[in-house]
């Protein structure tokens, strides 16, 4: 997200200040993670739903779900916080359509590739035959 996003002000409402810790992030965190804001987290909520919707009815493109995505996050009032030096510079839209299509993209890969995804022969057969000419 940092090579696609220039304005340090955006940059910098991605990130909160509060650490939610849980069991996991408690145990993992050694002062290197960053935690999402609330608005991030929102946006991948809405990008997660749309994702779910429309992976079971018909074949999805990246741009019509950031279409979607661009929709259902116009009346939520996201990233309005940030503080901007330049009046003239607005980046609410560009900043939401980079992590939807970063979470889209990320989801997508993932979804499609448990889909064909296969035992290999070798853990398939594991104490039938040690490794059947691999």
């Amino acid at each position: 997200m940092e090579g696609q996003i220039k304005c340090q002000q955006c940059l910098n409402s991605l990130y909160s200040a509060n650490k939610i810790k849980n069991g996991l992030q408690f145990k993992k965190d050694k002062g290197g993670l960053r935690y999402p804001s609330r608005d991030f987290i929102k946006l991948c909520f809405v990008a997660e739903d749309i994702h779910r919707k429309t992976i079971l009815f018909k074949k999805y493109r990246i741009n019509q779900l950031l279409q979607e995505c661009l929709k259902k996050c116009e009346g939520l009032n996201l990233f309005l916080e940030v503080p901007h030096n330049i009046s003239s510079a607005i980046h609410h839209p560009l900043l939401i359509k980079a992590i939807c299509k970063k979470y889209l993209n990320v989801r997508i890969h993932y979804t499609t590739k448990s889909m064909i995804k296969e035992n290999s022969i070798r853990n398939f057969y594991t104490k039938l035959i040690l490794f059947k000419g691999q």
